[in-house]
């Protein structure tokens, strides 16, 4: 009742939901955009005045219940992509629906699921069923939510006598919401063919299932008996959770719940904002690319520039392309999300992960692009596409940003910019109907550091909390059996410090001759995954089948040739290589998909590293022998150990070859050392110092200047455009892009490689 009396003025004053300018009665789309887009308002704040101890106590056990919910969920569900591959949030939320604390998992969600709960309210609040205790609301409306349609919520709110003090609400990646292929899709032109949507129902009434909505479901989902399961084990999870603040609100009151929530909040919001303080005001900018729009092969660009000015981060989304016909487009809640993403794994990895980190950000992405589409554009691959590429573009611009603040421990190379998922469908081995994905491209490489590699085969930026399931899960799931699942030498962004390795897979069907397999990803035409400092990019990923093979029936003589690199797979008599993404198609037993993934981008010049971690790559089959000697400049015996005088021989005439074929700078410099001594490290490379009077950036390697303190060190460096294939990525449309790098003009030593569309460089050298 106190509720509905608190919306019917919020109704009246015209910020209905308690966000200024929102009507309940505005269009369905604005309204939408209007919840989306809260989530960036800093909201007031009024100290509960809790003793400090007692506040971390409560902290600890608000934390406590969100994870033993988040476990109750999964002991309980029957989905592989959530038991085995960890494809769940689960968070808490204050009673208007502002996140306090998001469970690691699927973290793009931060957006999506507070927008959500704020739609909940506008649904209920004044309908005359209302909002209960015992009550709980299910939603997977993906442009309010941000993702796509498997994305499926259900959120219970938390009563102290007739209040509602918080809201519990889990989300699981649902392995089949009735699209029009099996597992999804990667062709879908709206999003009407993306399976079922469900703007807001309520499930769950003072206790009792609503059989009606679980009997819709059903009807409109190929394993219906499995998503029914997923579904119940939300409704646990919450009810686990909910359990756990109800006896804190017994012991404690609601209203202390309520000040606990709140000064979470703006505590994560406050400390966020002092960081970004530090951060010297300047601006910085990324580019990088796709290669498919999920109708045919096109050339994409995301772009973004991040202004920082006191304690507030702008990003601009201008130049980005326009959105695309098919599925790789992003719902503006996945966008926001991403960016979240980033700032949680990277800068403000020590706070609670909550709207306080966003409320710090102002986000600009004009109407009409690709990470805001408009209504109803497709947006089934946002994952696997432009959100994986945004999370690799904004990482990289973040890094830079700790790198000027000197702050080491937040910097890193982008994670894998790609992940090329599997989805597929049909009778399986059992004779049932099956829709799913399997997700081993969540064992991405992570991005290189300033103190050590990136970690190999180990995560996917935007679900952090994931894992690679049990090929054994898999197989005895579906008319699958796995051939080879392993590290994919070569895959890495080389540096200094280099990239963590991705993976690759070669699987073939069996006992079903009703099986589809697709693939859903970008990035197999164009690399998506910068280095940093100096570091390469890593390379782009593959996807294809093997007709006709029937490995099951081969000698072991047979089968060993099978054995092979997916690259060396895709050139052998019966093989199609494949585009990023294309529709499932039906394969016969015997016959074998495979996929290659990336990994993350390197930190620094390959030619600081250190030799022997080099040759250790190389017997550990992560690294080539070309890319040792070609890439690294290592030279190796007959044996695999360093031949230490040809190294160091071999690297100083790479420095010279360098500046020899670069050229000039645009904006010419002579080179000078600096009279003063180093400061600072500001990025990577380079320190600042001072010729003469003047503060100028310098080559930490050498001591020579650069340019001044606040220009672009691009502009006074010489610089060279190579072909992807010169770095082994011969799968790189040269045709599409080229990598330009830029050196010291004192030493040679490699600053930073930078994507650059293949036309503007050919333009430019004529």
């Amino acid at each position: 009742m106190l509720d509905r009396m608190k919306a019917g003025r919020e109704q009246e004053s015209g910020d209905w939901l308690g966000i200024p300018g929102l009507r309940r009665d505005m269009p369905i789309d604005e309204l939408i955009e209007g919840i989306v887009v809260d989530v960036l308002r800093p909201i007031p704040y009024v100290d509960p005045q809790i003793d400090p101890v007692k506040y971390e106590v409560a902290v600890h056990g608000i934390i406590a219940s969100v994870r033993e919910g988040a476990y109750a969920l999964v002991r309980t569900s029957s989905s592989p992509l959530v038991t085995e591959c960890g494809e769940y949030v689960f968070a808490i939320y204050d009673r208007e629906g502002h996140s306090a604390y998001v469970n690691t998992g699927v973290m793009p969600h931060l957006t999506g699921t507070e927008a959500a709960i704020k739609f909940i309210r506008h649904c209920y609040s004044m309908d005359r069923e209302g909002i209960h205790p015992g009550d709980q609301f299910i939603i997977n409306e993906p442009y309010l939510m941000g993702i796509h349609t498997p994305d499926v919520l259900i959120a219970r709110p938390v009563f102290a006598d007739e209040e509602i003090v918080a809201w519990i609400a889990s989300l699981t990646h649902t392995i089949e919401m009735g699209a029009k292929d099996p597992g999804g899709t990667a062709d879908s032109t709206d999003v009407f063919q993306e399976g079922l949507r469900i703007p807001c129902l309520k499930l769950i009434r003072a206790g009792e299932a609503d059989a009606h909505v679980y009997r819709l479901i059903e009807r409109a989902t190929r394993n219906p008996a499995q998503i029914s399961l997923d579904i119940a084990s939300k409704v646990a999870g919450n009810n686990v959770a909910a359990a756990r603040i109800e006896e804190m609100i017994a012991k404690e009151g609601g209203a202390f719940v309520k000040g606990v929530l709140a000064k979470m909040i703006n505590e994560t919001e406050t400390k966020a904002r002092a960081r970004i303080a530090s951060i010297p005001d300047g601006i910085w900018r990324n580019v990088s690319y796709a290669d498919h729009n999920g109708l045919h092969p096109a050339f994409l660009k995301a772009v973004v520039q991040a202004e920082k000015r006191g304690d507030l981060i702008n990003f601009d989304f201008t130049g980005t392309s326009p959105q695309t016909p098919g599925p790789v487009n992003a719902a503006l809640p996945g966008t926001i999300g991403a960016i979240f993403t980033v700032l949680v794994l990277t800068m403000f990895a020590d706070l609670h992960p909550n709207r306080g980190i966003v409320t710090a950000c102002r986000i600009s992405v004009p109407k009409g692009c690709m990470y805001n589409p408009r209504y109803p554009a497709a947006l089934f691959a946002a994952p696997p596409g432009p959100l994986c590429l945004l999370a690799s573009v904004v990482t990289k611009i973040i890094s830079e940003m700790a790198m000027a603040a000197g702050l080491s421990e937040s910097v890193v190379a982008p994670w894998n910019g790609n992940v090329n998922s599997v989805y597929m469908g049909g009778i399986d081995q059992y004779g049932q109907l099956q829709g799913s994905l399997t997700l081993d491209t969540n064992g991405g490489g992570t991005g290189g550091t300033p103190f050590d590699d990136g970690d190999d085969t180990a995560a996917f930026m935007l679900a952090p909390g994931s894992i690679m399931a049990d090929i054994e899960m898999h197989e005895a799931n579906y008319p699958v059996v796995y051939l080879f699942r392993r590290q994919r030498a070569d895959s890495c962004g080389h540096g200094q410090m280099r990239g963590g390795v991705g993976g690759e897979i070669a699987v073939t069907v069996h006992n079903s001759s009703h099986w589809r397999v697709g693939f859903r990803g970008i990035g197999t035409e164009v690399a998506t995954t910068r280095g940093l400092a100096g570091g390469y990019p890593a390379d782009s990923a593959r996807t294809g089948f093997v007709f006709g093979v029937d490995p099951l029936n081969l000698s072991p003589a047979e089968y060993a040739k099978l054995l092979r690199p997916v690259d060396e797979l895709m050139r052998m008599e019966g093989a199609m290589p494949e585009k990023a993404l294309i529709p499932p198609r039906l394969l016969a037993p015997g016959d074998i998909y495979c996929t290659a993934w990336c990994g993350g981008g390197g930190f620094g010049d390959p030619l600081k590293r250190d030799p022997q971690r080099v040759a250790k790559d190389v017997q550990a089959g992560l690294v080539s022998r070309e890319r040792c000697r070609d890439t690294y400049g290592v030279v190796l015996t007959a044996n695999e150990s360093v031949d230490a005088a040809a190294t160091t021989a071999l690297r100083a005439a790479m420095r010279r070859s360098r500046l020899a074929e670069a050229q000039p700078a645009r904006i010419a410099t002579r080179p000078q050392k600096p009279a003063g001594h180093l400061g600072k490290p500001i990025y990577g490379p380079l320190s600042l110092g001072k010729a003469g009077t003047e503060p100028v950036l310098v080559c930490t390697n050498c001591g020579n200047a650069i340019c001044p303190e606040h220009a672009d060190f691009h502009d006074y460096a010489p610089n060279h455009v190579k072909s992807p294939a010169s770095l082994g990525h011969t799968a790189v449309r040269a045709d599409w892009q080229a990598y330009r790098e830029y050196y010291c003009p004192g030493c040679g030593t490699l600053l930073d490689v930078a994507f650059e569309e293949a036309a503007a460089t050919r333009e430019a050298a004529e």
